[in-house]
């Protein structure tokens, strides 16, 4: 039985991420319920040297689906930026019961980054980060997790 388990989600992670592969770095922290600074943040990022061209935009996420219904969209807080002629993005994400998730992401798809793209973005990444949880007291810090798919993510 376990072994037809495994197959099954297997052969569905395959069918349904089809032929495409994603390249790069993406970090993610749980950040609880906290009332998101916006300007603070466009300005914390703003303020990492080489840091350009930060817009804020707000999205429509999906809806989650609980035992009293369709619940409201998420809403996405999306950031994004130039930093050393790369574009970077970082979002994010509340549910509806108000808890958000943060994700910053360097990604390509079916294009993996040279490495020096990401021996030069990652370090901005954590930088900004580290702006934003000094500046705008959001905890971006402690908990996150990174994920360095198919490339190399150095010390910094």
């Amino acid at each position: 039985m376990r072994v037809i388990v495994t197959l099954l989600t297997i052969s569905s992670v395959t069918i349904l991420g089809g032929c495409d592969s994603l390249y790069g770095v993406s970090r993610y922290t749980p950040v609880g319920e906290v009332r998101l600074p916006i300007e603070c943040m466009i300005e914390a990022t703003k303020a990492v040297s080489g840091v350009s061209g930060v817009e804020h935009r707000i999205e429509q996420g999906g809806r989650e689906l609980t035992l009293s219904g369709v619940q409201q969209p998420e809403t996405i807080d999306r950031f994004l930026y130039s930093y050393d002629g790369l574009h970077g993005n970082f979002y994010f994400r509340t549910n509806y019961k108000g808890v958000v998730e943060f994700h910053h992401t360097y990604i390509d798809i079916n294009r993996r980054p040279a490495q020096s793209e990401i021996d030069r973005i990652r370090p901005a990444m954590i930088e900004i980060e580290n702006s934003i949880r000094k500046r705008c007291d959001v905890d971006l810090s402690t908990k996150a997790i990174e994920s360095c798919i198919e490339v190399t993510c150095g010390g910094v």
